[in-house]
């Protein structure tokens, strides 16, 4: 299964996520606490906040790329494996979004 156009695809994502999210964090007065999201109000420093979902995304795409390299049988499964691929990263990137509106509202 060839893995080479969704991986680059998905590290474009990826960066463009990484470079928003350090964009906004540094367009944020400085001392602003934010809450994490999806979880209780309690408020942590944005960096810590911009970076769990990059973390995640990262995370993703190597888990991605490197399971039909050591799995077997995904051959057969290609297509549906890249979507639910770009699917994991569309919910990922659809997050960060929501944090960096949140942040937003912050300034």
């Amino acid at each position: 299964m060839k893995t080479l156009v969704p991986f680059i695809i998905s590290v474009g994502l990826v960066t463009t996520i990484i470079f928003i999210s350090i964009g906004m964090w540094s367009a944020l007065p400085a001392g602003t606490l934010l809450p994490l999201p999806f979880s209780s109000g309690n408020q942590h420093p944005p960096g810590l906040v911009f970076s769990i979902i990059p973390v995640l995304a990262v995370i993703a795409t190597l888990g991605f790329a490197l399971a039909p390299k050591l799995a077997s049988g995904l051959d057969q499964i290609a297509g549906r494996y890249t979507i639910a691929w770009f699917a994991v990263l569309l919910v990922l990137v659809l997050a960060q979004g929501l944090i960096i509106r949140q942040s937003l509202m912050a300034l």
